[in-house]
């Protein structure tokens, strides 16, 4: 950077720069502060700035952040710098984020912890109550019985700390991390010129694939390919919000022409000049509303819609809207409305931007995605994911995404399942052995059961599981909505699902229990049998696409393949001993009649 101090020219860094600098700015050169301009390579001395980044009344003034385009050169001085500039007091401080399947894990480790304490406890019980004290004074123990209680529910805490999964927070953090390379790695999310995707963290490579909500700036300079990718994540359930500094005539045309707005959709404008007219606008739109809706809003009546009078009424517009457009934003505005979606749904929301001023946003969103471009590498340090172009982002959520959150969440799985059927076997023994504390296994066994004889494979699984070709996943987007509705690991839809599975079970078992009861067979009997199984499927089937708790697991439940090896194995298991006991009784009453 070069600085014209005491009438000789130095070359800087930016940290360098001091409030009364005169810098010299060249074409294409990012503005390294805030600064008045003096003169321009122009014969008029006139400098034209783009509105679309910065709205400004003080045609003089230019932020840091911004870009210097068509212009050799300007002289700036100097009148804010470092964090006293725009840019950085719209600004938001970094955090530390935790994903939701994160969250998850830790309340289930909780209630698996109490589900061990339970137990232990009910082992100490039953033993108390059930064991003679007399036999601790036959045996030369001076503990009292309840002492003893004490220590054996202390014992099997220790005996069962198996069931907790210990080594799942470090085997799920090498799975991310490979998953955050495979992102790196992909050749097809490279530029022209081999640079490729990078990854700031490993820890939300699963959030990917549960994507709700994108929030993006700058849609009109994105590349090619944008309207592509935007009818991508539309048919894949993720609602595309604009968040931009251009005028609303500007933001609305780039909305049709990168098919964020379609001609379906009912453009529904929100302009207010006092609190009262904003609520009254509010009210009336929340009236009207229309899921196939447009919601355009600019920044000074997003002010008014942001207070807590009207925040309310204006979220719950936006969540009915297909698209909500946000023009003339400043960015902690930005920054605003991701929080205010944040606050409101328990969906993932993510922020793309490219610029200094995509910053808060991209830090606000639980994802943020940085685009490499032409306007600083701001927003791309500050992200959690970064990319060549916008279209890329498509392949970072739809495949990386939706793997990782697929991968991850069967990795959990398998980690819980494999505990419990090891560690449950210790609680069983203890009806035979008076739940003494007992081990069933050796000291070895279960040192080496997490460590040797499980732990690899079920990492490796994690990382290279693929339950699609990459091109029948690519080819319907609308797989996608498994994760952003977390089909995979919910306790409420893993619940719904073992009921309606369970029903499903019961109510065909029945009939073949009745069927092999059955003797006399009639056209009458054959068309109950008929009637109520087709009403039962007929059921289930219209009732799974009513609004509810229920709604689309039987479509989900009956694409699993050990559902139906299930019921296969619950027929047999609840029919084979019927049909076993009256063969048996046949035969023997029939030997025994002959016999006589």
């Amino acid at each position: 950077m070069v600085v014209l101090r005491n009438f000789e020219e130095q070359h800087i860094v930016w940290e360098s720069i001091q409030v009364g600098d005169l810098v010299r700015i060249h074409e294409r050169e990012a503005i390294p502060a805030d600064g008045i301009l003096l003169a321009s390579s122009e014969e008029n001395g006139n400098l034209s700035v783009d509105s679309k980044m910065y709205s400004l009344s003080e045609k003089q003034f230019l932020p840091r952040g911004s870009t210097l385009m068509n212009t050799k050169w300007v002289m700036l001085l100097v009148v804010y710098t470092g964090h006293d500039t725009k840019v950085m007091k719209n600004a938001r401080a970094a955090h530390h984020k935790l994903s939701h399947l994160d969250l998850r894990l830790s309340r289930t480790v909780v209630f698996v912890f109490f589900i061990q304490v339970l137990l232990c406890a009910i082992a100490a019980c039953v033993h108390h109550f059930y064991f003679d004290a007399s036999v601790l004074q036959h045996v030369g123990d001076n503990h009292s019985k309840s002492q003893e209680t004490v220590l054996l529910f202390l014992s099997f805490i220790v005996l069962m700390n198996t069931l907790i999964p210990i080594s799942l927070v470090v085997t799920v953090e090498i799975i991310k991390t490979v998953h955050a390379k495979f992102i790196t790695w992909d050749n097809k999310m490279r530029s022209t010129n081999g640079q490729g995707a990078m990854a700031n963290t490993s820890s939300l490579t699963d959030e990917l694939g549960q994507v709700k909500y994108i929030f993006t700036d700058k849609t009109d300079k994105l590349q090619v390919g944008v309207p592509e990718t935007i009818s991508l994540f539309q048919k894949a359930g993720i609602k595309i919000w604009v968040l931009t500094g251009d005028k609303l005539e500007t933001s609305l045309e780039m909305g049709k022409l990168c098919r964020v707005v379609t001609p379906k959709m009912q453009e529904v404008i929100i302009r207010g000049a006092t609190r009262h007219e904003m609520t009254q606008q509010l009210e009336k739109a929340l009236e009207n509303s229309k899921e196939s809706q447009a919601v355009l809003i600019d920044g000074s009546a997003l002010t008014l819609a942001l207070l807590p009078a009207n925040r309310k009424n204006f979220l719950k517009l936006a969540l009915q809207s297909a698209t909500v457009i946000v023009c003339r934003a400043s960015p902690i505005q930005k920054a605003l409305v991701v929080e205010l979606v944040k606050a409101g749904v328990p969906d993932v929301t993510l922020a793309v931007g490219d610029g200094a001023n995509d910053v808060s946003m991209i830090r606000a969103a639980h994802v943020g995605v940085g685009v490499m471009g032409q306007e600083g590498m701001q927003a791309v340090r500050s992200a959690d994911y970064a990319v060549q172009q916008f279209s890329h982002l498509g392949r970072l959520l739809l495949y990386h995404g939706r793997l990782s959150y697929l991968r991850t969440t069967q990795c959990i799985d398998y980690f819980l399942y494999k505990n419990i059927v090891f560690t449950l076997p210790h609680f069983i023994y203890g009806i035979a052995s008076a739940f003494s504390a007992q081990t069933f296994f050796c000291d070895l066994y279960i040192t080496a059961y997490n460590v040797v004889f499980t732990a690899l494979p079920v990492t490796v699984r994690a990382v290279m599981e693929t339950d699609l070709l990459e091109a029948i996943a690519a080819k319907f987007p609308e797989l996608y909505r498994f994760g952003a509705t977390n089909m995979f690991f919910s306790h409420r839809d893993s619940f719904w699902a073992a009921s309606v599975a369970s029903f499903f079970y019961i109510v065909p078992i029945v009939h073949f229990q009745i069927f092999f009861e059955t003797w006399n067979w009639t056209w009458l009997i054959c068309l109950t049998y008929a009637l109520s199984l087709g009403a039962f499927f007929m059921c289930i089937a219209v009732y799974d696409h009513f609004t509810g708790d229920i709604e689309g697991v039987w479509r989900t439940v009956i694409a699993r393949k050990g559902f139906w090896l299930g019921f296969a194995l619950a027929s047999v298991a609840c029919i084979l001993p019927v049909v076993a006991y009256k063969w048996y009784v046949m035969v023997f009453s029939r030997d025994s009649a002959n016999a006589t």
